[in-house]
């Protein structure tokens, strides 16, 4: 999973985009730490 699907799945609950610094891959960790703060699954 990279940052513009993550974006896109957020953006799909109502999360709304304040800023992006740099364009990189994003780590499962990482993924799981969002996920967990937000309550929306990756998947």
């Amino acid at each position: 999973m990279n940052g513009k699907d993550i974006i896109n799945k957020l953006k799909a609950e109502g999360w709304k985009l304040d800023r992006i610094n740099g364009n990189h891959d994003v780590g499962m960790g990482l993924v799981s730490t969002i996920a967990r703060q937000t309550g929306v699954e990756p998947k």
